[in-house]
């Protein structure tokens, strides 16, 4: 009888730990949570003061001074300003106007501060963004390409951030072939040329690093998440690339990849990076 009381007793204790514990995870879940919000509203805040700051010290140097007070700008069509101005205006901090190409870096513009979150989107934006403003188009499609690439790695990584989603190893070996073709592309091409062979300004330099550095981490990323699959599942790391969808996939996005890039590739010279505003 005792015995059996004794039994509950520890039943119950057990019971009111696992509760406890139980809230207490809860807790420190709810307060992950809290902070969520105000490090996605940090990010897009951050990084364009940043960037600003860099630019101010690059080439503060080189700036004229602006009068305000009789600066003018001939080349807005004060649209947007309707009834209260017209003609020649004055000074503004920023002008913009009404056309396809405004429209275009709105929506840009929203939609990056979503995937502000990496070096390589921020500047995959900023990029886009003065291809419209100054109606530079040399490049685009080659921008285009890496955009798109980029993007379809980060949704691939964003997608495994969840615990409770298994990691699949086809996603990671995409992550990994994309992110492998991004630094063979940069290492024989604007990263060889501004880097090791030190022709670039310092922005040149340092914009070649950042992206380098994306796309290291994520080879690092996706092949460390494989050796964990392989490990788990107790098979030769071999065995991801001679199954036949995997091969099969690899197959078609590496030509995809490297066809698109022989066809978009660019030679890398300082007029290019000037003239998009990189």
């Amino acid at each position: 009888m005792l015995k059996g009381q004794n039994d509950d007793q520890e039943k119950a204790s057990l019971i009111r730990m696992d509760i406890h514990g139980d809230e207490k995870t809860s807790k420190s879940f709810r307060g992950h949570l809290s902070l969520a919000p105000i490090i996605a509203v940090l990010v897009p805040i951050i990084f364009p003061v940043v960037h600003m700051l860099i630019f101010i010290q690059l080439w503060g140097h080189m700036t004229n001074p602006v009068d305000r007070n009789t600066c003018t700008c001939s080349c807005w069509d004060t649209v947007f300003k309707g009834p209260y101005e017209s003609g020649i205006a004055k000074y503004k901090h920023v002008y913009f106007n009404s056309n396809s190409n405004v429209v275009k870096m709105w929506i840009i513009t929203v939609v990056g501060v979503v995937v502000l979150s990496l070096h390589s989107h921020y500047y995959a934006w900023w990029v886009h963004w003065n291809y419209w403003n100054d109606d530079f188009y040399e490049l685009w499609n080659h921008q285009v390409f890496f955009t798109v690439s980029e993007l379809t790695s980060s949704a691939l990584v964003v997608y495994h951030l969840d615990r409770r989603k298994p990691i699949q190893p086809l996603s990671m070996l995409l992550v990994a072939n994309i992110a492998l073709f991004h630094v063979i592309t940069s290492a024989s091409d604007q990263f060889f040329y501004s880097v090791i062979l030190q022709h670039g300004h310092l922005h040149q330099v340092l914009r070649d690093i950042l992206l380098m550095c994306t796309d290291l981490i994520q080879t690092g990323f996706a092949l460390y998440e494989l050796k964990k699959y392989v490990r788990h599942k107790g098979l030769p790391f071999i065995t991801l690339f001679t199954q036949r969808k995997h091969f099969t996939t690899l197959l078609f996005t590496t030509s995809i990849i490297v066809l698109s890039g022989i066809r978009n590739q660019a030679l890398p010279n300082a007029g290019v990076v000037i003239k998009t505003g990189s």
